[in-house]
């Protein structure tokens, strides 16, 4: 079975699960922060989002605990105590975390997801055993912003598909973090045109995934993007974030 069927069980688990929401009121945290934000947890990993509504829809999976919050007395989303998550899906309501972006804007996504990832996994594009196809695949065009494409032959009869193909660009025009190389799989759109998808670790913890299609972000937007998208996630991270886990090991030193 090819290794991107054998996720299809998992994602349709992750996203069957019963959703819950629960209304976050920073005020009522013991130090609430100054800008309103929750806190929440993919992994380790600690992010600060601007956020009222926690849809509680991806819990961690049972075999893979958290360490302790440094406080669970205090409300979920408080500092103390981030809601821990499996999956975060970014809606649109997410804006905010993007508010001093410029265009494409986040509104050009079909998905934006931050998942918890193990540290040795770096998404299926990045997998040693990952075969963009160029081998097979005749068609080669280099982008603008030096992307660099291996396509099939052009369908006189569905222009609209002629950007199917795997893109990637050289590490030296456009660097990502863990030596990953930046991978946009693009395929046929149903009913027509092309959908694009980017996976990769963004963050010890945290994997990313988003698509979209190009006739709302072009191929050639792409990179900017994803520049401005890994700035935003990356500024949100509570660096150095106090688990008791860490404390108690710090206390048997």
């Amino acid at each position: 079975m090819p290794q991107s069927l054998s996720f299809l069980p998992l994602i349709f688990v992750l996203l069957a699960q019963p959703a819950l929401a629960m209304e976050f009121e920073p005020e009522k945290c013991p130090d609430p922060d100054p800008e309103g934000k929750a806190y929440l947890s993919l992994g380790e990993t600690v992010l600060r989002v601007p956020i009222r509504t926690l849809n509680i829809t991806h819990a961690p999976y049972a075999d893979s605990p958290l360490p302790s919050p440094p406080d669970a007395s205090q409300p979920l989303g408080c500092a103390g105590n981030p809601l821990a998550q499996q999956s975060l899906i970014i809606d649109f309501s997410f804006s905010a975390w993007l508010s001093d972006r410029k265009t494409p804007s986040a509104a050009s996504l079909r998905e934006f997801r931050l998942i918890r990832a193990e540290p040795d996994f770096y998404g299926i594009s990045q997998r040693p055993s990952y075969n963009p196809g160029c081998d097979r695949l005749p068609r080669r065009e280099r982008l603008s912003n030096g992307l660099y494409g291996c396509l099939p032959n052009k369908d006189p009869e569905r222009p609209d598909r002629d950007e199917s193909g795997t893109y990637r660009i050289d590490t030296q025009n456009y660097a990502m973090p863990y030596g990953q190389t930046f991978i946009v799989e693009c395929m046929p759109d149903i009913p027509q045109g092309v959908v694009c998808s980017v996976d990769y670790k963004v963050l010890p913890t945290v994997n990313l995934v988003y698509r979209f299609s190009t006739d709302r972000m072009p191929l050639e937007d792409v990179v900017e993007f994803d520049r401005m998208l890994r700035a935003q996630i990356e500024a949100s991270v509570v660096a150095d974030y106090k688990w008791k886990f860490n404390e108690d090991k710090e206390g048997l030193q």
